[in-house]
């Protein structure tokens, strides 16, 4: 081949020189595209991550992210943390990635196990609550004190201040709705002169003065922070059946099982049902107590003729159970040919309840009852012994309040100022 103007030597240098020129050409043309293809893969790469990160920060489900990488729509899953590409359909899932810890969520929060219980609070500012004046009966003079010292007080009165965190917070909230209804409907009943809204006296509730709180605090600062947790802990809270405080009734222990309120008391309440009790073994409290009295004095008490004391019934004379309540204790006692319900012979014989079974032997009755007090309501000996199994103040006051809900009294007090 000859090359035009210049011998072969020279066209075969022209020739060696272009193709080295367009090697190198092609070489720099190569690395450009190369570049071009890695930068473009990293920027992509650097978007994604950039998404993944503020899923972390969003409580959203699904959301769509507004910038555009590649000129496509990204839509990012929280719940999966899946990154699409819109423009090529494609679709890729990233690793789980661990919440910064200065952006993690609060989660809700369930009762404690040990007896702290998680319930809506207002804060403390006793200049919104309202005062209750209390008779006190020692004194004969009324104090007046805000809400929630008066639950404070009646706490540290009604309830021994070993008991569990979770028992206590569980008085305080029956302490509280008893006075809340009271406050709501201005009921007075039992306070000498109308000079009060309740006494210190176990008719209302038992109570302890400014001054005696006083004294426990320097005496027992251990119950008397307890007491007070107590209150903070569930403090503005109240149990309702539907939207009106409920007649919390309690007492100090049970024979198994709770009362229905219809046979202790004149109404039926819906939320005073017989309900199972058995905690208070766990609680070893010394449930049984036995007392012993000539037949003749159990006749006399019981306004029943003497029964004639012969060989053949003198240790079998005509005593027996007719009927027993939902709750297991004495409905109806049948003595010689009379019948006394068992809350009328509890009452006159001064037993501690109603559940009792006797023996008798050489003309005495031996009675032996089991339990303290009316039954109906919340046992606090129950509440103790669920609060060691671990049980919240939540789960003991329904469990012994029927179908109640736990409501804050604030609000049911504002209802009650504006209407008047």
């Amino acid at each position: 081949m000859r090359h035009k103007g210049g011998s072969w030597v020279t066209a075969v240098r022209e020739l060696r020189g272009s193709a080295l020129w367009c090697g190198f050409a092609g070489g720099v043309i190569a690395a450009a595209a190369l570049w071009l293809v890695i930068h473009s893969s990293n920027e992509f790469e650097n978007t994604y991550t950039t998404y993944t990160l503020k899923t972390q920060n969003l409580m959203a489900d699904t959301f769509t992210v507004s910038e555009q990488p590649m000129n496509g729509s990204v839509t990012v899953s929280a719940a999966q943390k899946t990154i699409r590409d819109a423009r090529s359909n494609s679709s890729q899932k990233s690793q789980p990635t661990r919440p910064s810890p200065s952006f993690q969520t609060a989660q809700p929060t369930r009762p404690s196990q040990q007896g702290q219980t998680v319930l809506p609070s207002t804060p403390g500012d006793t200049a919104q609550e309202p005062t209750v004046s209390v008779f006190l009966a020692d004194k004969q003079q009324v104090e007046t004190v805000p809400l929630e010292t008066y639950v404070l007080g009646v706490l540290a009165a009604e309830m021994p201040l070993t008991f569990e965190q979770a028992a206590l917070e569980a008085q305080a909230m029956a302490a509280r709705t008893y006075i809340v209804r009271r406050l709501l409907t201005d009921n007075r009943d039992g306070v000498p002169d109308n000079e009060a809204l309740v006494t210190d006296q176990v008719t209302h509730q038992a109570y302890r003065s400014l001054e005696q709180m006083e004294t426990l605090r320097e005496t027992n600062p251990e119950g008397f922070h307890k007491a007070r947790l107590a209150v903070e802990r569930t403090r503005n809270i109240i149990l309702t059946y539907k939207d009106e405080p409920i007649e919390a009734l309690f007492f100090s222990s049970s024979n198994g099982y709770t009362e229905n309120s219809e046979e202790v008391f004149a109404n039926k309440l819906p939320y005073l049902r017989a309900v199972s009790s058995p905690w208070e073994e766990e609680s070893r409290h010394p449930a049984e107590e036995t007392i012993t009295m000539p037949l003749v004095d159990f006749y006399e008490k019981l306004g029943v003729a003497t029964i004639p004391v012969t060989r053949t019934n003198a240790n079998k004379p005509n005593i027996r159970v007719l009927e027993r309540t939902a709750g297991q204790r004495v409905k109806v006692l049948l003595v010689g040919a009379e019948k006394r319900t068992g809350e009328e012979v509890r009452g006159k014989l001064g037993l501690r309840s109603a559940a009792f079974d006797w023996k008798i032997e050489d003309g005495n009755i031996r009675i032996t009852t089991e339990g303290y007090g009316h039954g109906v309501g919340m046992s606090q000996w129950g509440a103790e012994g669920m609060a060691k199994k671990g049980r919240s103040a939540r789960q003991i006051v329904e469990h012994y309040y029927t179908g109640v809900r736990l409501t804050e009294a604030s609000k049911l007090l504002e209802i009650e100022g504006r209407d008047r």
